[in-house]
C-alpha cells in the first residue's frame, strides 16, 4: 500500500515539474545541493592575543567564509546554480584564504577535504542538470575544473605531510 502510495506521489511531483517547467524542477533540487553546499568548518576566533597578521588573517578567511554563506543560501532559494562562476570562485577564496591561516596539517586536511567535498557536490548537481538541458558545457567544464583543483590540492597536501 505505502509503496503505491509513493510510486502515486512521485508520478504527481513529476507531472507538476513537468507543467511548471524547468524553473521549478531546478528549485525541487535545489535544497538537496544546498544542504550539501554548506561548509562543514568553522570560522576563526579572533582574539586579543592574535599578533596583526594572524588577525588579518582570521578575518579574511571569515569574510570569505560569509561570502559563501550568503551565496550558498541563493543557491537554497534557487536563484543561482551550483556552478556559478561566483560561487566557485569564492569557494577557492575560502580555500586560499585557510590554507594560509592553516599552517597545521590536520586543518589543512579538514578544508581541503570539504572543497573536495563540495567541489563533488557541485559537479554531480551540474550534471545532472545538464542532463536535463538546463546546464551548459562550459559550466560543466567550469565545475569540472574546480573539482579537479579540489583533488589535486588535497592529493599534494597529503604528499606534504607524510
Amino acid at each position: 500500500m505505502l509503496r503505491h502510495v509513493h510510486h502515486a506521489l512521485s508520478a504527481m511531483v513529476v507531472g507538476c515539474l513537468v507543467l511548471l517547467g524547468p524553473a521549478a524542477a531546478a528549485k525541487a533540487q535545489a535544497p538537496k545541493a544546498a544542504d550539501a553546499m554548506k561548509l562543514a568548518i568553522p570560522k576563526a576566533e579572533v582574539t586579543d592575543r592574535d599578533d596583526d597578521e594572524t588577525r588579518l588573517l582570521k578575518e579574511r578567511y571569515n569574510a570569505a567564509l560569509e561570502e559563501w554563506e550568503s551565496l550558498s543560501a541563493l543557491v537554497d532559494i534557487g536563484q543561482i546554480t551550483t556552478a556559478d562562476s561566483e560561487l566557485l570562485s569564492c569557494l577557492r577564496r575560502v580555500v586560499t584564504a585557510g590554507m594560509e591561516l592553516y599552517r597545521g596539517g590536520a586543518d589543512r586536511l579538514k578544508l581541503l577535504e570539504e572543497y573536495v567535498r563540495v567541489a563533488k557536490v557541485s559537479a554531480d548537481a551540474t550534471e545532472a542538470a545538464a542532463a536535463a538541458g538546463r546546464a551548459s558545457s562550459h559550466e560543466r567544464q567550469r565545475v569540472r575544473y574546480y573539482r579537479l583543483d579540489a583533488e589535486l590540492a588535497l592529493l599534494r597536501e597529503k604528499k606534504r605531510t607524510l
